[in-house]
C-alpha cells in the first residue's frame, strides 16, 4: 500500500498536467479512484499506520489536494489556451464510471453494516446480488449509460466477494492463534460494544467492523480464551494480535469458549 501512494503522490500530479485531451478522462478516472481510496484510508476505524496515524492523514490530504491543484492549474490553462487554438474534446465515460464505482463502495462501506445490522447479514448479500444482476442487465441493454451500469454492478458482485472471502480466513487465524484451546470470538458490529459471533458471515467486514465515533471504542474481533486472551483481530494483517488499546479480556460472561468455536458456528 505504501508503495502504491508513493507512486499517486510522485506520478499523478504529472499525469494530469501533461496528458493530452484525448486521453484525459481515464487520469480523472485514476484521480476519482485514488481520491476515494485515500479518503478511505484516512476515515476507516484503523488509521493509515498504527504509529504515526495523525502523520499519515495530513500525508493523505497533502496528496489529495496536490492532485486537485494540478487539475485546477491543468484546466485553467486549458480555459485560456481554448480562446486562441481548438482543443480536442475530452471523453468523460472513464470518469464518470470511476465515479460510479467509488459512490457505489462508498455506500456498501457505509450502509451496508447498519443495514446487516436491522435486516441480517445474508438479507443484504442477497438483496446486493439482485441490485447487481439486474444493473448488469441494464449495461447489456441500455442505449446510453451503459458502461456505468456494469461499472456500478461489477462493482457491487466484487464486494460480495470480498465479504464471501473473510468468514473462512478469520475461522483460520482463530484457529492458529488458540492451538487447540478452547476459544471464543467477540465481534464489534458498530454499536460500540462486543457480542459473540452467531454464524460465520459474522466474521466478515459486513458485520464485524469497529466502531470509530469520534473515538476507537472497540476493536473488530476479539478471541477469548478461558485462561486470558484479548487478541484483536487486524484485516490488513489478517490474523489475530495483541493490541495497544487495552482491550484485553480474560473472560466475557456472554462468550463461552469451546473448541473450535468458529467451525461449529452455522453458515446461516
Amino acid at each position: 500500500m505504501a508503495g502504491l501512494f508513493q507512486m499517486l503522490l510522485l506520478g499523478l500530479p504529472l499525469f494530469l498536467f501533461f496528458t493530452p485531451r484525448r486521453g484525459y478522462g481515464w487520469v480523472l478516472a485514476v484521480l476519482v479512484l485514488a481520491v476515494g481510496w485515500i479518503w478511505w484510508e484516512i476515515n476507516r476505524p484503523i488509521s493509515m499506520s498504527d504509529d504515526w496515524a495523525p502523520l499519515g492523514r495530513m500525508l493523505a490530504t497533502g496528496a489529495m489536494l496536490l492532485w486537485l491543484a494540478a487539475y485546477a492549474l491543468r484546466m485553467g490553462i486549458d480555459w485560456i489556451v481554448g480562446f486562441k487554438f481548438p482543443r480536442d474534446a475530452i471523453d468523460y465515460r472513464p470518469f464518470r464510471v470511476a465515479l460510479a464505482i467509488c459512490i457505489t463502495a462508498w455506500a456498501g462501506w457505509l450502509l451496508g453494516p447498519p443495514l446487516a445490522r436491522w435486516l441480517g447479514g445474508w438479507p443484504v448479500l442477497l438483496g446486493g446480488v439482485a441490485a447487481a444482476s439486474f444493473l448488469l442487465l441494464l449495461g447489456r441493454r441500455a442505449d446510453r449509460g451503459q458502461w456505468i451500469f456494469l461499472g456500478t454492478g461489477l462493482t457491487i458482485l466484487a464486494g460480495v466477494a470480498g465479504i464471501l472471502s473473510w468468514p473462512s480466513a478469520v475461522a483460520s487465524a482463530a484457529a492458529a492463534r488458540a492451538a487447540g484451546q478452547p476459544y471464543c470470538i467477540m465481534i464489534g458490529d458498530g454499536d460500540g460494544d462486543y457480542r459473540p459471533a452467531r454464524n460465520m458471515l459474522d466474521l466478515s467486514p459486513l458485520v464485524m467492523r469497529a466502531n470509530e465515533s469520534p473515538y476507537l471504542r472497540n476493536q473488530h474481533a476479539l478471541l477469548i480464551f478461558r485462561g486470558g486472551g484479548g487478541l484483536h483481530f487486524s484485516y490488513r494483517r489478517g490474523q489475530f494480535e495483541r493490541g495497544h488499546e487495552g482491550d484485553e479480556y480474560v473472560d466475557h460472561p456472554l462468550c463461552t469458549p469451546r473448541h473450535d468455536f468458529a467451525g461449529a458456528l452455522p453458515v446461516w
